[in-house]
């Protein structure tokens, strides 16, 4: 049940019986299924619009040119579901309401059952804290099992009393509070971030998987992006917590992370001198997790750009896209945060000419070993060391893509095979890193050399896509 009242400007306020919080508006406006915010004072006029003389309308917050519509309907099918942001206005549409009024008696009945309202209320937005909970001292996770334990009894109780068993108002009103109680305490342990410094690491699963440690990184003194772990302040971020937010400097160029420079997908973010624009940390699952994004862009999260599933070792920005919440645990908007003490931090700052001196260094050994890798081949043998598929074998294999290891040894640079791309629930061995395991006919061969196209070795963990270049 809802209190709508006209307003004096424009619009009207719509205040819930049950909570007592106002329909604000959706978290990011015009953008597809974004969720309705509640505000627990007034702040955004509603705006409501007849469709047809037969009692529907359209309801929408100012200024928004989308409406609230039924998300997760499944063609009539489902009870319950959130509101969200969509475009359907039409009659009989997904943004289609009626208004109905309620009677007085309706009203002292819905009154009367408003304890146990309350706790339906507590439980819905509670039951699901501990979903996927890791104990661990890491940023993002609850510390003791003891914290996780005490909370999934208080939820138990509660779905017992939601469920309709017999109870005393005041027994309702005490499960309730003891619910809230148990429940703000675990979000407060899991989404508190102390001020200091830290390395931000990507959790996408491609990265994760196969054990390609990947961090937010100052790529220019314009704009931060992303690359493999290197001993360098550019990767260090202090990390300090203001009103409403926090702000994220880096510590090799003391910028800011900022804004990016629209709030659609693939915009690229900036630095800024100053503290300019909030970020925010979004606890994905208590098991460490993070979406991070700013209070201009809310909805979408920082995603490292031009990662080619994996394949890339860095990138020159930060992009953002619209992922966030459950459905992101294992994307690229994912991430984790490590935290970094004190003295490590500045003895690292100070250091900071031997670490680029060290990177450089590190960066020629590389180059120099792919040209004398290039330069001292040497022929096996007139013959193949892998004449069948027996010989190979592979551990997280493509199901779409992977099913046919012939594909390698075919001879055809047209056909190709490849590990995994489809996410962890399709890996066959998720704990490990992808690889192909060679076998000579007689067992194991003393060497085997594999001539890839791939700059680095550690991409074969990731994909062993076979083209004309590859050979064995």
């Amino acid at each position: 049940m809802w209190e709508i009242k006209k307003l004096e400007d424009k619009g009207y306020s719509i205040r819930s019986l049950a909570t007592g919080q106002y329909i604000n508006h959706n978290r990011t406006v015009d953008v597809a299924d974004e969720p309705l915010v509640m505000s627990d004072n007034f702040e955004t006029a509603q705006i409501i619009q007849r469709l047809a003389p037969n009692g529907q309308f359209i309801i929408h917050s100012l200024g928004a040119g989308w409406t609230y519509n039924v998300q997760g309907h499944g063609a009539g099918e489902n009870t319950s579901g959130p509101i969200a942001n969509w475009t359907d206005k039409g009659v009989s549409g997904e943004g289609a309401w009626r208004i109905v009024p309620v009677t007085d008696e309706q009203l002292a009945e819905a009154e009367a059952s408003k304890v146990r309202d309350n706790l339906i209320i507590a439980l819905a937005k509670y039951e699901n804290l501990t979903d996927g909970a890791e104990v661990g001292p890491e940023i993002g996770k609850p510390h003791t099992q003891e914290q996780i334990d005490e909370l999934n009894e208080a939820i138990s109780v509660a779905r017992e009393f939601a469920n309709g068993m017999e109870a005393t108002d005041e027994e309702i009103k005490s499960a309730t509070q003891d619910l809230v109680t148990l429940g703000e305490a675990f979000k407060k342990a899991v989404n508190t971030i102390p001020d200091g410094y830290y390395r931000i690491r990507s959790k996408y699963n491609v990265f994760d998987n196969n054990y390609n440690d990947v961090y937010f990184s100052a790529y220019s003194d314009e704009r931060p992006g992303w690359s493999y772990y290197q001993k360098t302040s550019a990767q260090l971020w202090k990390i300090t917590n203001v009103e409403g937010g926090y702000t994220v400097q880096n510590a090799k160029n003391g910028l800011y992370i900022n804004n990016a420079s629209s709030a659609v997908n693939a915009a690229i973010v900036y630095f800024s001198d100053q503290p300019e624009v909030k970020q925010k940390f979004n606890i994905i699952k208590p098991n460490g997790k993070w979406n991070i994004y700013n209070e201009l862009i809310e909805g979408f999260a920082y995603d490292p750009a031009n990662h080619s599933n994996g394949l890339n070792q860095e990138g020159s920005y930060l992009i953002i896209w619209n992922s966030q919440g459950e459905y992101s645990e294992y994307s690229d908007t994912s991430w984790s945060l490590e935290q970094v003490d004190d003295a490590d931090a500045q003895s690292l700052i100070a250091n900071e000419s031997d670490n680029e001196l060290n990177i450089k260094m590190q960066t020629l050994y590389e180059e120099a070993r792919a040209v004398y890798n290039s330069k001292t081949n040497y022929a096996i043998s007139d013959q193949p060391i892998i004449k069948s598929v027996d010989q190979i074998y592979a551990n997280n294999w493509s199901p779409n893509e992977g099913t046919n290891l012939q594909n390698l040894i075919d001879g055809d640079k047209n056909t190709y095979w490849n590990s995994t791309w489809e996410g962890i629930d399709s890996e066959q061995d998720p704990n490990n890193p992808h690889y192909l395991r060679i076998y000579d006919e007689s067992g194991f061969p003393d060497t085997v050399q594999v001539k890839l196209c791939y700059a680095s070795k550690r991409h074969l963990a990731q994909s062993s896509r076979k083209n004309e270049n590859t050979s064995f």
